[in-house]
């Protein structure tokens, strides 16, 4: 529960140097904008996150200009502070490790076409929806 505007906990969280969303943890299967802007502000916000990256090449965010020494800095400006894994969740082993970082965490997020977890086999896992931490 966050602390109330007034409280003591609330000045003692600004004392400290707490952010709202420390101790959150995000497993983000984001790509392009929208969703990796998104994690960015929970990242901001304390949140650590873990960002996946699927094969070939990861977010296609990489590719898009401006880029200096072929890095973009979109890519860069929206995945600053996030861990990087690189899972490819058309694999068996992909799936499982994927399944098991779930459990691990608070939130999932995706922005994947509409079908995708389905076709991938995940969307019915009741994992996806409710983390084994709360």
């Amino acid at each position: 529960m966050a602390p109330k505007a007034g409280s003591n906990q609330l000045q003692e969280v600004m004392e400290v140097g707490m952010k709202p969303l420390d101790g959150v943890k995000v497993l983000d299967l984001t790509w392009i904008y929208a969703g990796p802007f998104a994690t960015m502000l929970l990242n901001d916000l304390g949140a650590e996150v873990i960002k996946n990256e699927g094969p070939p090449f990861g977010d296609i965010i990489r590719l898009a200009p401006p880029l200096k020494n072929g890095s973009s800095g979109y890519f860069y400006m929206l995945n600053r502070g996030k861990k990087s894994i690189a899972l490819n969740l058309k694999t068996e082993k992909g799936r499982a490790i994927f399944l098991d970082l779930v459990k691990r965490v608070d939130v999932v997020t995706e922005n994947f076409k509409a079908g995708t977890l389905e076709k991938l086999g995940l969307r019915q896992q009741r994992a996806i929806f409710r983390s084994g931490r709360g």
